[in-house]
């Protein structure tokens, strides 16, 4: 990785800037210093699909301010796992993701391309489900009683009304005592809709008061999302006093589709426009409730899991592994997907079981490139969705290296650093 310092040297934008989204934050002045300050002459740009189109606009911004080459790498880009050490360039401009492997001697510069919305929606939002989850410790009671805000029904410790009542129709505080957050009376919305692909609505929730920051008994809620994300996830998180979460070498709040958390809160508000990085943390915590914002559309999804499809087909092709006597190993080369160390850890585990084992490198795994006939099955060292998405597609089984260790779980740690363990990369 490269060190960073600060760019005061001044370069021409106006143009590149004019074609970028403005809410998107390619970090154009950080990319131009370092390549001034390193003398880079040879620069390879990755992107995402999501990010490819805006390639040629940061090639000319590249080369029109420093005079170095630029090349875009052209193979898919699924992760940070992808980044290409072995490019014949001077330094690897990678967007999208944040750092999780070793560069080894190659010059490695990360822009996680922060992408900013106006979060007062996200807000409101955030606000009514902490509300509806808390409306049993804090506001109504079955007996009317105040819950979280003082002896009396009407006083609060900052001073405010909360008007509690005993059918859980107001509960909230307000200045002036309204009600906010559940409830039949005009200030209210009781209309959530919790099934797969629908919105919640909040369109009658006002911005008063939306910090939390008062409170004991934090709601047993948490925000997390993609790196680009992370700004907003851990505004949302200081506000309402959520509790945040982190596995090294990710940033606080951030998911991997293939790294996530263990969650002690039940509720989990992901910020994506996608569900793969989703299903990292729904996988790893199957007991948890998933709603997911799209901050294009504005919409909440509450999403789900067909865990018990999945620990099926898992259950399945461990057992095909287990009766298989001759077993094929694959370390993938796709950037820092493999590791060797992982990859002997296998080969032992698999010889102590009593099989034949083959160990292959290869970059894409196909169908078509695994037709050995002295070959059952395989473990692969390359991705743990490969396996859990794909897997019993392959024609034969196709187990991810956790797999051969332990049958009881589905661990969503490849990348983490906050335990070491055989099928770790790191």
């Amino acid at each position: 990785m490269v060190k960073l310092s600060k760019h005061d040297q001044p370069y021409n934008l106006t143009h590149p800037l004019s074609h970028l989204p403005p809410n998107y934050n390619f970090e154009l002045k950080k990319v131009l210093s370092t390549i001034t300050r390193h003398k880079i002459r040879k620069v390879g740009l990755q992107l995402p699909d999501g990010l490819l189109k805006y390639s040629t606009i940061l090639s000319d911004a590249i080369e029109s301010n420093t005079g170095a080459r630029v090349i875009t790498l052209a193979d898919v880009v699924y992760g940070a796992c992808c980044v290409d050490t072995d490019a014949d360039v001077e330094l690897i401009v990678h967007y999208g993701h944040s750092c999780i492997v070793g560069s080894g001697g190659m010059k490695v510069l990360y822009v996680f391309v922060d992408v900013f919305f106006e979060s007062d929606h996200l807000e409101r939002m955030v606000r009514r489900m902490i509300d509806d989850d808390c409306g049993g410790r804090r506001g109504c009671g079955k007996d009317g009683e105040s819950r979280g805000c003082g002896k009396d029904r009407e006083s609060c410790r900052d001073g405010e009304s909360r008007k509690c009542c005993k059918d859980g129709e107001s509960r909230g505080c307000g200045k002036d005592g309204e009600c906010r957050g559940c409830g039949k009376n005009n200030n209210s919305n009781n209309n959530n809709s919790n099934n797969d692909n629908s919105n919640i609505n909040n369109a009658n929730l006002t911005n008063d008061n939306l910090t939390n920051a008062n409170l004991n008994n934090p709601p047993n809620i948490t925000v997390l999302g993609t790196v680009q994300y992370r700004h907003i996830v851990y505004k949302l998180n200081k506000m309402f006093n959520l509790p945040s979460y982190q596995v090294k070498p990710l940033s606080t709040g951030e998911v991997l589709g293939c790294t996530s958390p263990k969650l002690k809160t039940t509720t989990v508000i992901f910020i994506s426009d996608g569900r793969f990085h989703l299903e990292s943390l729904m996988i790893a915590n199957p007991t948890a409730q998933f709603y997911r914002y799209c901050p294009f559309n504005k919409r909440m999804y509450r999403e789900h899991y067909d865990h018990e499809r999945m620990y099926a087909v898992r259950a399945q092709q461990r057992g095909a592994f287990l009766r298989a006597q001759r077993v094929g190993i694959i370390n993938g080369t796709l950037g820092a997907q493999g590791n060797s160390r992982i990859v002997r850890n296998v080969h032992d585990a698999l010889v102590r079981m009593g099989k034949e084992v083959y160990v292959f490198n290869m970059e894409e795994v196909k169908e078509s490139n695994l037709r050995f006939a002295f070959v059952e099955g395989y473990v692969q060292v390359c991705c743990p969705r490969l396996s859990i998405d794909w897997g019993h597609l392959y024609g034969t089984f196709m187990l991810c290296a956790y797999e051969v260790f332990n049958e009881k779980i589905q661990a969503m740690d490849f990348y983490s650093k906050e335990e070491v363990q055989p099928w770790n990369n790191h």
